[in-house]
């Protein structure tokens, strides 16, 4: 999602974390630039480092060691975290949680660093753009929650990774001659049990019992079958070929199965298929949220509007409803030709690329966002520069 359909270098790590990796569509074979630093800074590099709390105790909101957190294997729950897997050496176990610590992080900076080096970015007659995922924060809050010390700890290191990569950025392009836009694709629940504890409403909510509470509505209403095929976890229920469908020519048959599930622990609203696909300019936000996430003849049959504090995750915590918690994210924009200020007005990630294109002078006629003007200044890109963060 970050390199478009042309990018130069393109690479991720592995899901198994073996490598990194790049695809035919991009390259037909893997970019030198990025071979030479994966090369001569491996991974492996980290086996036997301790992450320690970065802060003073007194900086931390909460508690060490959270309830229902779920460390990766090795781990527990309180610092010290030792990236030793579970042997002798860099084995799967060291991955993953190599994976969860700003170790992963800051190599991620430093690679970015070596990039702008090496294929001198920054220096060409036209604009160059170098998109990155820090990742580890998103994968250690499924594991720790967004109240945990390591969530922090996590956001305090990459703030120092980060700063690390912009001084370079000063270095190798020049200060005030390179915009940068940061953004995240989503937020997270806090783990349920933790909420209950302070006081406030959440739970988690059983696919397998969202499941067989379906096929017993739907059969007494629709007759013999086997009707759901799965229920997903994002928030979805799949049924088997043909049975919603079946459900859909006896609508009172079918009110009747919605009326069981939304009659939940957990659960707000449910939407049907028919109504997610149409809902992208209604004024329910519940609705226009699933809208918006809508794949014909990949996304579900009914939607699950989850209520605030609920959850499908069975240990630790996850993202996916429409919940404010989970919908509001930043959006900081800093550099040449912007004007320094908060910004109030409705604005989406998916305003950042006809913002930066509008400061690269590129028309961009079919994008989904919108150039956020209020924070341009029409001024020289040598006599402007300041900081803006539009809010969501």
């Amino acid at each position: 999602m970050l390199a478009g359909r042309a990018g130069d270098a393109v690479t991720w790590l592995s899901a198994s974390l073996d490598g990194w990796q790049t695809s035919s569509a991009f390259s037909p074979a893997p970019v030198a630039a990025v071979q030479q630093f994966v090369n001569a800074v491996p991974i492996a590099a980290d086996y036997g480092k301790t992450w320690a709390p970065l802060l003073p105790v007194s900086r931390y909101l909460d508690p060490d060691a959270g309830e229902n957190e779920d460390p990766p294997r090795g781990w527990t729950a309180s610092f010290p975290h030792v990236l030793k897997g579970a042997g002798n050496s860099p084995d799967e176990v060291f991955r993953a949680q190599w994976e969860q610590s700003p170790f992963a992080d800051a190599y991620l900076g430093r690679f970015a660093a070596a990039l702008v080096e090496s294929l001198q970015l920054g220096r060409h007659e036209g604009p160059d753009v170098l998109g990155i995922g820090f990742s580890s924060p998103d994968i250690l809050g499924h594991s720790f929650g967004p109240r945990s010390r390591e969530v922090q700890d996590m956001y305090a290191h990459l703030d120092d990774t980060i700063g690390t990569l912009l001084d370079r950025l000063d270095a190798l392009v020049g200060r005030n001659q390179y915009v940068v836009a940061l953004t995240s694709d989503h937020g997270v629940a806090t783990i349920p049990e933790q909420l209950r504890r302070s006081g406030q409403k959440g739970g988690r909510v059983s696919a397998a019992t969202i499941r067989d509470t379906l096929e017993r509505a739907a059969q007494a209403a629709g007759g013999p079958g086997t009707y759901i095929a799965r229920v997903g976890a994002a928030n979805e229920v799949y049924f088997e070929p043909g049975m919603y469908d079946r459900l859909r020519a006896r609508p009172a048959a079918l009110n009747v199965v919605i009326k069981q599930l939304e009659a939940q622990p957990g659960i707000a609203r449910v939407f049907r298929r028919e109504q997610v696909r149409d809902g992208a300019a209604s004024r329910d936000v519940l609705l226009r949220a699933a809208a918006l996430s809508y794949v014909p003849q990949r996304s579900g049959d009914l939607l699950l509007a989850m209520q605030p504090g609920w959850t499908f995750a069975g240990i630790g915590t996850t993202h996916g409803s429409a919940n404010l918690y989970d919908q509001r994210v930043p959006i900081i924009l800093m550099g040449p030709r912007l004007k320094a200020g908060e910004y109030r007005e409705a604005a989406t990630p998916a305003d950042i690329a006809p913002t930066l294109a509008a400061l690269s002078g590129i028309a961009m006629p079919r994008a989904e966002g919108h150039v956020l003007r209020s924070a341009l200044t029409t001024a020289p890109r040598s006599q402007s520069h300041g900081q803006a963060s539009p809010a969501p």
